[in-house]
C-alpha cells in the first residue's frame, strides 16, 4: 500500500494530535485512515484508529487496532512499531526530534507493515 502525507495538512509536533481536527488538519495516522476508506466524520477529533466507534473501523488493518502491548505478542512486530510507536514519531516535539528524523521514523514505522510512505508538499 502507498501513503501520501501532504506536509501542508499534516499535524505534527504536538503532543494530543488527533486523526483529523476541526482544522483539517490530520497526524500520521490520520492519513492512513483516510488511505483505508474511512471518512471525515468517523475520524475527526479522534485520538487513534482503535478509538473509531463505528462500522469504518472493520476497514483497518488488525495492527491498527491493537494495543502495543498485544501488539508486541502479534506477528505483526515489536512495539515500537505499534499505533503508540507511531503517535510517539508523529506528537514528539520539535525539541525532541527534527523533521528529517521525524519522517525517517514514520517511513521506517509504515515500512514494517508494508506501507510506502511519501511526505509531498
Amino acid at each position: 500500500m502507498k501513503l501520501e502525507i501532504k506536509r501542508s495538512k499534516w499535524l505534527r509536533g504536538r503532543y494530543g494530535s488527533r486523526l483529523l481536527n476541526d482544522e483539517g488538519e490530520m497526524c500520521c495516522l490520520g492519513f492512513l485512515c483516510k488511505t483505508y476508506g474511512l471518512d471525515d466524520s468517523s475520524i475527526r477529533n479522534v485520538t487513534i484508529p482503535r478509538n473509531i466507534v463505528n462500522v469504518e473501523s472493520s476497514k483497518l488493518p488488525a495492527w491498527l487496532l491493537l494495543p502495543a502491548w498485544l501488539f508486541a505478542e502479534t506477528k505483526h512486530g515489536d512495539a515500537l512499531n505499534s499505533v503508540e510507536g507511531l503517535v510517539n514519531t508523529n506528537d514528539a516535539s520539535y525539541d525532541q526530534m527534527n523533521e528529517q528524523a521525524r519522517e525517517a521514523d514514520i517511513i521506517m514505522k509504515m515500512a514494517c507493515q508494508g506501507i510506502e510512505v511519501t511526505f509531498v508538499d
